[in-house]
């Protein structure tokens, strides 16, 4: 059976006609990419001496801008900017939370380590701020800095036993969002393990409860 021309044209024009009008129909956003933290292995466990004084792992704090999901970056001095369609999957500080527990578990001289809404009793408190978390681009390449407060304090006494500010830069390649990502991971892994060695080396020389 053969098509008449009319009606094979009539039908050409319809799907055309069809074609044009689904392409002035809005488009769907696309959906961000989200990004989170990790903190790599977790230390080899260590068996704790029944008198080790437990710990209580405060919530972290966050400066200011460090407080939503927005990935920040700078291309220019004092001038912070956030990527449009990357994003990380909750606050950096809330997706640090648990990583600071778990990089703070199994040491010998510390007892239980717990969050801030146990009911543990914990002779020790650990306080943190995140100071900075941000990609910086500078001559075709970037690097992202971090920057973390920790305060360890002795529960009994109210005493802050000591205070430390962990700072590193970590090359982010290739320069974009996904590259910052990686490289704030690699450098979150390396001050957690710093972080730990403070935390381990104040017990080990602190006098605990004594005001």
């Amino acid at each position: 059976m053969t098509s008449h021309p009319c009606a094979t044209a009539t039908l050409l024009a319809l799907a055309l006609a069809c074609g044009a009008c689904a392409s002035l129909l809005p488009q769907a956003p696309a959906l961000p990419a989200s990004y989170s933290l990790d903190a790599g292995p977790t230390p080899a466990p260590a068996q704790a001496a029944a008198s080790a004084p437990g710990l209580i792992v405060n919530t972290p704090r966050a400066s200011a801008g460090l407080d939503s999901r927005h990935m920040l970056y700078q291309r220019e001095p004092y001038r912070l900017a956030y990527y449009a369609h990357s994003e990380w999957l909750e606050p950096p500080a809330q997706l640090l939370a648990p990583l600071l527990l778990s990089a703070l578990q199994g040491s010998a001289v510390l007892g239980p380590v717990a969050p801030s809404a146990s009911a543990t009793a914990a002779g020790l408190r650990l306080d943190t701020e995140l100071l900075t978390l941000q990609q910086e681009f500078e001559g075709g390449g970037s690097l992202l800095r971090l920057a973390l407060r920790a305060r360890l304090i002795d529960n009994l006494t109210r005493r802050v036993l000591a205070s430390r500010d962990f700072s590193t830069a970590e090359p982010a390649s290739p320069a974009n969002a996904q590259g910052g990502a990686a490289a704030a991971n690699r450098a979150l892994q390396r001050v957690l393990g710093e972080l730990r060695e403070f935390c381990i080396g104040t017990v080990h020389s602190a006098d605990l409860g004594r005001p």
